[in-house]
């Protein structure tokens, strides 16, 4: 797995998946970013958020459960200091379906 990110300007980078996808990375207007795109520490919670609903989407379809609907919602407390690191993060997961079974969801999620 590769991936490569390309500074343009001020606080502005372009970053590109080994698979060919690019997106905009941004810092906030405060710090000299002009909101073009999500700031870096906010795409570490939606990669973590997206891998995370992956493995329980595919562990509760293992288990035979009809899924409708999954949602992770992460937040996160960074430390006030520079490196600016996460401090605690919490995922909340919300998933529907029909029949779930509260044991292979608890299991999916653990």
């Amino acid at each position: 797995m590769k991936a490569t990110v390309k500074w343009t300007d001020g606080v502005q980078f372009v970053a590109e998946s080994g698979s060919g996808h690019a997106l905009v990375i941004d810092g906030a207007p405060d710090h000299g970013g002009r909101n073009t795109g999500p700031r870096p520490m906010e795409l570490l919670l939606m990669g973590l958020g997206s891998c995370s609903s992956f493995d329980v989407i595919a562990i509760l379809k293992k288990s035979r459960q009809d899924i409708l609907d999954c949602r992770a919602e992460i937040e996160a407390e960074r430390a006030d200091a520079v490196p600016s690191v996460f401090t605690k993060i919490h995922l909340h997961f919300v998933v529907t379906g029909h029949n779930l079974k509260e044991a292979h969801v608890k299991r999916a999620v653990e």
